[in-house]
C-alpha cells in the first residue's frame, strides 16, 4: 500500500511540474505572438505611410515594396519554422 501511495505522490509532483512548464511555455508563445504581430503591423504600417507621402515617386514606391516583401518573407518565416500541432 504504501508503494503505491509513493507512486501515486510521485505522480501527482510530477504532473504538478509538467502543468508549471506548460503555463510556463504558454506564456512564452503568446508574448512571441503579440512580437510578431506588433512587427507585422509596424512593417505593414511603414509601408502604407511611405506610398501616402505627398511626393510619391518610383524611387518612394520601391522602397514600399521592399518594406512589403520583407514583411511577407518575416510573416513566411515564421510559417515555415512554426510546426504543426501534434495530431490528438
Amino acid at each position: 500500500m504504501d508503494r503505491i501511495e509513493s507512486a501515486l505522490n510521485l505522480i501527482i509532483e510530477r504532473l504538478s511540474i509538467m502543468s508549471a512548464e506548460l503555463d510556463r511555455l504558454t506564456a512564452d508563445v503568446a508574448a512571441q505572438t503579440t512580437v510578431i504581430d506588433s512587427v507585422v503591423t509596424l512593417l505593414t504600417s511603414l509601408a502604407d505611410q511611405i506610398r501616402n507621402l505627398p511626393a510619391t515617386t518610383v524611387a518612394i514606391n520601391a522602397l514600399a515594396d521592399s518594406v512589403e516583401a520583407q514583411t511577407k518573407q518575416l510573416s513566411d518565416a515564421v510559417v515555415a519554422n512554426t510546426p504543426a500541432p501534434p495530431a490528438p
